[in-house]
């Protein structure tokens, strides 16, 4: 990225996800549909299954084995292109839900693994480009009209906010986190408590995403305190913050955590969605290229340290392709923050296995106080 030119920020496009996994299902469609038109046709599958019903396994005929394999590699490719075009859609609609739903608070639940952070990391990414796209177009609407705006406090910010993003371009614009992440070589402005005890500024229109919330503002600080002396975690600032951000600053606020109860009361009172992931799945596997990537793996194995530097490069590479190929499917329950009470009602929402964000979900492990210690030897 050139250092001296600003990029708006834009949300990874559908196209620019999905386009892998488009490609190897056209490839394997031309293969399994060329082979079977090449050699058959519907006439000849129908043929086939008559004469296996009528004589069963006492004449059975080579071309009947041939027609039916090449004829279900067909079929199963042609409901695997449909289920493409399903889930192609239901991650376009996801991507439209992520910004028009949800409210200004929404927390992510569930059992560790089952991708709370990375929905956290792709949703406040399509927030904070709708963010940068919505004040880019108010900042160039009223700009022909500054020299009369010179005295309007609300264009003073947003000339002041413009300016602030524009300057730091080492950011991603409009986006906060308490845990890394990258997009278009850019990282996140760093999270800061002062910003919820009203001691330092944030810029306007920010979607802010907190990893392991109950860490954060835990439930144990939630009380408030008559005497405002007694108020040593300044609870009543942060709540005063948490249920004015939209006012005060357009700010976005979405967490995530294994157990909502364990999240400060003043959080979980004002969020407006909060999903308990139940199941995660990944759909439309690449099986082929699995099948390939588990035979480089049982050479690697095999040759032990005699392992060539090609075979894991050509492993590593492979491997990255199909982890990109396909999407995840989520299933989930809308929960009550409050009570954590979930509804029996299960839903669900698909996104593409393509990430076109960094981001890392070990990033405590240097934290653990026995890291840079070696492991300790079992004994009986």
């Amino acid at each position: 990225m050139k250092k001296n030119k600003y990029y708006r920020l834009k949300s990874p496009s559908l196209f620019s996800r999905v386009w892998k996994i488009w490609g190897y299902n056209i490839i394997c469609s031309i293969i399994c549909f060329g082979i079977f038109s090449t050699f058959f046709t519907i006439d000849d599958v129908a043929f086939e299954i008559d004469y296996f019903l009528a004589y069963s396994f006492l004449d059975l005929r080579p071309q009947f084995i041939a027609v039916i394999f090449t004829g279900w590699l067909a079929l199963r490719q042609f409901f695997k292109d449909l289920n493409l075009i399903r889930f192609t859609k239901q991650a376009k609609d996801h991507d439209k839900q992520i910004i028009e739903e949800g409210g200004y608070k929404r927390m992510y639940e569930g059992c560790e693994g089952m991708g709370k952070t990375l929905n956290l990391a792709n949703d406040v990414v399509f927030l904070a480009a709708e963010k940068d796209r919505k004040m880019h177009l108010q900042y160039y609407l009223k700009y022909p009209f500054r020299a009369k705006l010179a005295i309007d406090p609300d264009y003073k910010v947003l000339t002041e906010n413009f300016h602030f993003y524009q300057q730091n371009k080492a950011y991603v614009p409009h986006l906060m986190a308490n845990f890394k992440i990258g997009y278009e070589e850019r990282r996140e402005y760093p999270f800061n408590m002062e910003y919820f005890d009203e001691k330092a500024r944030m810029p306007e229109g920010m979607a802010c995403a907190l990893t392991e919330l109950g860490n954060v503002l835990p439930n144990s600080e939630s009380r408030l305190s008559k005497d405002e002396k007694k108020d040593k975690f300044n609870m009543k600032t942060k709540a005063k913050v948490l249920s004015l951000t939209r006012q005060y600053a357009d700010w976005h606020i979405l967490g995530d955590e294994q157990r909502t109860g364990e999240v400060a009361l003043q959080f979980r009172s004002v969020v407006s969605s909060n999903w308990s992931l139940e199941e995660t799945e990944k759909v439309l596997k690449p099986v082929f290229l699995e099948m390939t990537l588990s035979f480089i793996e049982g050479r690697i194995m095999k040759k032990g340290e005699r392992n060539k530097k090609w075979r894991s490069k050509l492993y590593l590479w492979l491997e990255n392709l199909i982890q990109d190929i396909g999407f995840y499917r989520y299933t989930f329950r809308i929960s009550d923050a409050i009570t954590s009470k979930s509804e029996k009602e299960l839903k669900v929402f698909v996104i593409s296995c393509d990430i076109k964000f960094d981001f890392d979900t070990r990033g405590e492990r240097k934290n653990y106080r026995l890291f840079a210690e070696k492991p300790k030897a079992f004994t009986k």
